[in-house]
């Protein structure tokens, strides 16, 4: 005897579609409230030009705007023994979570004095007087004496006068380059009258579409800008 078909074998195969639907349109909808509510970080820097307090005061009147770091920048020659390399000294906050510490070189005085995070691959670019590398054995044994080590440093001042100054180490990071407390560095260039540059900002900027706006605006202002996460 032939099975009567019932409601559900006949409409079955299209409530489970609307269900799906209905699934997806909710999936959807949590998404879209999460990127609207979600914070993204934007990476700026002015390849020409200066980043004022002018120009951060108008970054904050950006949508969805929630805060921002400013990291400094100086270029310097830096000189550890026998050995001389040339960096680019950033300063940023350093609670800020931006570093990856892998080598501690102890507790140091808070003061005036210039207290420096290497990146790891920072000994590579060392030299000595006749231009030659420090050597693999010899880049060990200045990590190692990393907590004792003092290193000069020269910046070039007004009327190209070197400014120069005995720094320490706080560590090493896991990231490239050579960094210093914000505030830090800040104090220490005023008291040689020099600059502190802004040479980028990370703006916090709450909801995908305002950190895409606020991308295109600063691109189209000449800024080199990432949304980085």
């Amino acid at each position: 005897m032939r099975r009567r078909k019932t409601y559900l074998d006949a409409f079955g195969p299209v409530l489970a579609g609307v269900f799906l639907l209905i699934l997806w349109l909710v999936v959807c909808t949590v998404q879209a409230q999460q990127r609207r509510g979600a914070l993204y970080t934007l990476e700026a820097s002015l390849p020409k030009g200066r980043i004022t307090e002018e120009v951060l005061l108008e970054m904050e009147k950006l949508p969805g705007f929630c805060g921002r770091s400013v990291c400094y920048g100086a270029d310097a020659k830096i000189t550890i023994g026998m050995y001389t390399g040339q960096a680019e000294i950033l300063g940023v906050d350093l609670d800020a979570g931006i570093l990856t510490l892998v080598l501690s070189a102890g507790e140091k005085p808070a003061g005036s004095r210039p207290l420096l995070i290497v990146g790891e691959d920072f000994f590579q670019s060392l030299k000595d007087a006749y231009g030659h590398a420090a050597t693999q054995r010899q880049q060990e044994i200045l990590k190692q004496q990393l907590g004792e080590l003092e290193a000069k440093i020269a910046v070039e001042g007004a009327e190209g006068k070197s400014i120069a100054d005995t720094a320490q180490f706080l560590g090493m990071a896991k990231e490239s380059g050579v960094y210093m407390d914000a505030s830090l560095m800040r104090a220490w260039l005023d008291k040689w009258n020099l600059p502190c540059r802004i040479r980028r900002v990370s703006l916090v900027i709450r909801g995908l579409a305002n950190a895409e706006s606020a991308q295109e605006s600063l691109c189209k202002a000449g800024f080199e800008a990432e949304l980085t996460g």
